[in-house]
């Protein structure tokens, strides 16, 4: 954006803190626009500032409520789905876009708590097939979660959760969840802290060596490991709309699925709150109900694991790939 616009669309509005709507306003000042104006759409989120000014309008401003049901290009099994999914209070906001507080909602819709049934499926691990390994910088419980691609689905079929101990006997409970069977390779995901001050990229990978050198002693020798990890991590909406698009996309189709036997995944997962401005909030921190140090960690994990290899890049709209021919990992 240039110094100077004659007019500005800020999208989801209320996700956007209001010094920086200040900014994008005080750039509307073209001299030779015709009609200088800011457009701003949203989800009223009850208690943010996009919903204390759409109740009392700015001088010279129009507010319009519209109902995503009022949309002609949207199917009519679109719509079915999202009133079979969200509960009352959603509906209310996404649905009628009703100013309504969406504190403590889950960070994706659960009807009545309850996993989507689309989401949850038997999914059995194959040597012959490469695995990714998502892994949170976390020192007591270590948390992790193993993933194979199906076609356009990625299932979790095991998790680690791994209290005490070190980088290296993690690796070993790589080995155990995936019951002494080598697999064809190993596409590790994590975040930035774990690459532990590297220098050389060739050759330094922080605590992924590590992990690599856990995995190895247990299987007795090499294991074709691979490192996929941030310089920075991603933001934590852009993982929760990254996650979320992969649990359920605006087509309704849900490519990440996770077996029943992943608990602590799952947990995980449904238990992401969003606070009153609709960013994460999660479970175990200030201001949050009750402490479990468990929470948050095999979400961060997916979310970085999502970020890596599905989610397109903001800057250039390409969409990443597990950038190696070695691992068949579609």
């Amino acid at each position: 954006v240039g110094s100077s616009v004659g007019s500005a669309l800020v999208d989801e509005a209320a996700l956007v803190d209001l010094p920086t709507m200040e900014q994008v306003r005080r750039r509307v000042r073209d001299p030779l626009a015709k009609r200088k104006c800011v457009v701003i759409a949203s989800t009223p989120n009850l208690g943010s500032w996009f919903a204390k000014m759409i109740k009392k309008p700015p001088p010279g401003s129009e507010v319009f409520f519209a109902s995503t049901e009022e949309n002609p290009w949207l199917e009519e099994s679109y719509l079915s789905q999202m009133r079979a999914d969200y509960d009352e209070k959603t509906l209310r906001a996404y649905m009628s876009g009703q100013p309504v507080s969406l504190t403590g909602n889950a960070a994706h819709a659960f009807v009545e708590g309850e996993w989507p049934a689309g989401n949850l499926r038997r999914c059995v691990y194959d040597p012959n097939e490469g695995v990714y390994l998502t892994v949170d910088n976390n020192r007591s419980p270590m948390c992790g979660s193993l993933w194979q691609a199906t076609g356009s689905l990625v299932g979790c079929f095991a998790e680690i959760t791994l209290a005490g101990g070190s980088w290296n006997s993690f690796g070993e409970a790589v080995y155990r969840a995936l019951k002494g069977k080598r697999p064809k390779g190993i596409a590790m995901f994590g975040d930035a802290v774990l690459r532990g001050g590297i220098t050389n990229e060739a050759t330094d990978w922080g605590h992924f060596a590590d992990i690599k050198a856990g995995i190895e002693r247990a299987f007795g020798g090499s294991v074709n490991v691979e490192m996929r990890c941030p310089k920075a991590n991603p933001l934590e909406m852009d993982r929760l709309i990254g996650l979320n698009a992969m649990l359920c996309n605006g087509a309704g189709e849900r490519r990440l699925v996770v077996d029943p036997s992943c608990t602590e995944v799952l947990t995980d997962l449904r238990e992401m709150e969003t606070d009153e401005h609709g960013r994460l909030r999660k479970p175990g921190r200030v201001g949050s109900k009750g402490v479990d140090p468990k929470r948050s960690h095999h979400f961060d994990g997916v979310g970085y694991m999502v970020m890596a290899r599905w989610a397109p890049n903001r800057d250039t709209g390409h969409v990443p790939e597990v950038a190696t021919g070695r691992l068949s990992l579609a």
